[in-house]
């Protein structure tokens, strides 16, 4: 899902074991209102991983 976050608001997401996020485009100059606490944020690519999820070797 793709997020639009704050500094703060990303680092919540980054500290959660149970998600995986990333910036979308490393070059965004733009910022956008964060969804969360309408600050100024940049967008974000927001995965929840799965508890049972199995890793093919």
């Amino acid at each position: 899902m793709i997020m639009s976050l704050c500094n703060r608001c990303a680092d919540v997401y980054e500290e959660d074991q149970a998600v995986i996020i990333k910036r979308v485009d490393q070059d965004q100059r733009i910022k956008e209102p964060c969804m969360i606490c309408n600050y100024g944020g940049y967008d974000y690519d927001v995965e929840h991983i799965e508890k049972n999820a199995t890793v093919n070797k």
